[in-house]
């Protein structure tokens, strides 16, 4: 399928079929929500060639033995994966009417979902949390810029998944200074459950350390804020899918 240049797109992105299952559904909600068209891609890492090519490369599953591992191995394993990744987002957006599409890239992840995006677009990264039945819906951003509309997106998203809805805003440099308008303030209380300001040196270190001590089901965050922390070191932090709002 093709996408309009003047529609927003929903890109959903994993390295495989099982860090894709924990976003399927939720890009599809979003596509559904705004309106947008969904654009489903699988990242078969360089990395994961290269490695598998060793003498001594094996690979160890969840739950199962080693065993050896093999490039040709690797690309049954990808071909695999893309189509019960294909397979899933087709039945699912089925059930919700949407346009979709899906497509295979080599490259690494997660910046090879960063390709051709156009404001008002979503970026969806997978990631699979095992044993993960609870955990709130985390919101972060700089206080100084901060858009309304992520938090009303991700009020959206909280009651699709039936979580908490978490939004925490730091300022944008140690000399800024935190100014959050009465009516967004207003506004984000209306919609979350809890709202946290970091009024500190440090902020983003102090931010990514909170991220991880936390159990969020999901994190929502600016593309500004997403630049500046790294989307690799926000996933690593996290543990949980993430969802980065272009505006």
């Amino acid at each position: 399928m093709t996408f309009s240049s003047k529609s927003r797109r929903i890109v959903i992105g994993a390295t495989c079929y099982a860090d894709a299952t924990s976003v399927i559904e939720i890009g599809c909600f979003l596509a559904q929500s705004t309106k947008g068209e969904l654009q489903a891609v699988l990242i078969e890492e360089d990395a994961v060639y290269s490695l598998s090519a060793q003498p001594s490369a094996r690979v160890t599953p969840v739950g199962g033995l080693s065993r050896p591992v093999t490039p040709e191995a690797m690309i049954d394993a990808f071909k695999r994966d893309a189509a019960a990744y294909e397979k899933a987002i087709r039945e699912s957006a089925a059930k919700r009417a949407i346009r979709w599409s899906f497509e295979k890239r080599r490259g690494e992840f997660p910046i090879g979902l960063n390709h051709d995006l156009a404001t008002g677009d979503l970026i969806v990264f997978g990631y699979q949390v095992p044993g993960r039945s609870v955990g709130e819906i985390l919101v972060v951003d700089y206080a100084d810029d901060m858009d309304v509309s992520l938090v009303e997106l991700a009020s959206n998203v909280a009651r699709e998944m039936r979580r908490p809805l978490h939004v925490v805003l730091l300022r944008k440099s140690p000399e800024a200074a935190i100014k959050v308008s009465e009516h967004s303030r207003s506004r984000m209380e209306g919609l979350a459950t809890n709202l946290t300001i970091i009024d500190q040196q440090d902020n983003l270190t102090e931010l990514l350390e909170a991220i991880r001590r936390g159990r969020s089901a999901m994190v929502m965050i600016s593309a500004e804020l997403a630049r500046d922390i790294g989307i690799d070191r926000l996933l690593d932090a996290a543990r949980c899918p993430a969802i980065v709002y272009t505006g």
